[in-house]
This record gives C-alpha cells, structure tokens and sequence, in this order.
C-alpha cells in the first residue's frame, strides 16, 4: 500500500517505461540467466530477457507457445513504439539466443 507521495516517486524511479526497449532476446543470454543455471535448472527454449538500458527484465514461460506470444507482442510493442518516435525499425532476426531469436533497435 501506498502511503506517501514520496512511494510513488520512488517507484517511479525504479521503473522502465517499454519505450525504452533496447532488445528482446530469446535464451538465457544475460549473466543473470548464466549464474542462475549453475543453482537450478532453466530451459532455455523457455526464456527470454527484456534489455532496458544496462538492465534485462529476464523471464522464464510455462512453455514455448506462451515464450512465442510473449516474444511477438513486444517485438511489435517495440517496432510501434520506435515508428512513432520516428525512429528507424527493423524486422525481428532469428541469428542467436537459442533459436528463438532476439530483436535489437
């Protein structure tokens, strides 16, 4: 619960709009992923990591439909975001990150 104007300014702090998408890869290619499977196991057909900045968003889905979806509703998140800030886009590659492809802008 919020109590004090001064929660929501920190939380505001923490927080990364999606306009600032940098990446969306496929895998576990982040070092957080890389640390986290010498402790418990993660299928990295599963995984993909939002790269904001010099920070990644890492998640690991249910199965490879839901990694699907979610991997191509922010990659057109993305691609939208940048054409209506003018800024040039490109179409999603399918070169690293586990086969499921990663996509940079």
């Amino acid at each position: 619960m919020i109590e004090k104007v001064d929660d929501i300014k920190s939380l505001i702090k923490k927080g990364y709009p999606l306009s600032n998408m940098i990446s969306i890869d496929c895998g576990h290619t982040t070092s957080v992923f890389t640390r986290t499977t010498s402790v418990a196991p993660v299928n990295p057909d599963l995984c993909l990591s939002i790269i904001v900045d010099a920070r990644s968003l890492d998640i690991q889905c249910l199965d490879t439909r839901e990694r699907g979806e979610l991997y191509h509703g922010l990659c057109h998140l993305m691609s939208t975001n940048y054409k209506l800030q003018g800024r040039p886009t490109e179409e999603p590659s399918h070169e690293r990150g586990g086969g499921g492809g990663s996509i940079s802008m």
